[in-house]
This record gives C-alpha cells, structure tokens and sequence, in this order.
C-alpha cells in the first residue's frame, strides 16, 4: 500500500533539497573563488567562511534530495540486485549440470554417483 503523501513529501524533499544544494555550491564557488584570487594578489581572504558554510550546505541539500528519490533508488538497486543473482543462480546451475556425469540412456546422475538413477546401470 503506498502513502498518499509520498508524492507531496517527495516534492518538498526535492525541492528543499535542490534549493540548499544550488545555495551551498553557490556560497562554495565564492569562497573557493575570493580563496584563490587572494592569493594571486597576496591579500587576506575575506569570503572564504563562504566554502565553510556552503560545503555543509551541499552536503545536506544532497542528503535531502536523494531522500526525496528513495522509492527510486532503493526500486532500481532492487531491479540490479535481482539481475545480479539470476545470473550467479544460472552460472552456478551452468556449472552443476557440465559436472554430471552421462549414462548410455541419455540420464545425468551426479558425479559421485555409482548407478545410474534412470536405468541402474552401473558409472
């Protein structure tokens, strides 16, 4: 049963979050930016507490924008996870059947069986 508020929760999560994500990348650039051009010019930086408080920022607008995504992402790994073991159960299969062994009457009997289990026939 879904939630009938997912789609509302999900679209102020993305929102929320997009809105602080663009805000910490903005106040990061202008930091990083004031940073380096200072430098150059041999001056004290005077912006850089912008990087400090913008890199959090980033981190919780990112946070909160994957949160908004959740149903998403967790269905996808689901979908990856699921294709991932129907191809380690078919090469693990693959590998069982090429070790039986074959009798005259066309049966596969395990490799440490001593009689065949469709005819008796001695292997």
């Amino acid at each position: 049963m879904s939630n009938p508020n997912y789609q509302r929760n999900k679209r102020i999560f993305t929102l929320v979050g997009i809105s602080l994500l663009l805000i910490g990348l903005t106040l990061t650039i202008i930091g990083f930016v004031n940073f380096f051009s200072s430098l150059s010019n041999r001056e004290t930086p005077s912006l850089f507490w912008c990087a400090f408080l913008g890199l959090p920022l980033c981190g919780i607008g990112g946070g909160l924008t994957m949160f908004g995504f959740r149903k998403e992402i967790m269905k996808n790994a689901a979908e990856q996870s699921a294709e991932a073991v129907k191809v380690i159960v078919n090469a693990v299969n693959e590998a069982n059947e090429s070790q039986k062994i074959s009798c005259e009457c066309g049966a596969k009997n395990d490799p440490d069986a001593k009689f065949c289990k469709n005819c008796g026939k001695n292997l």
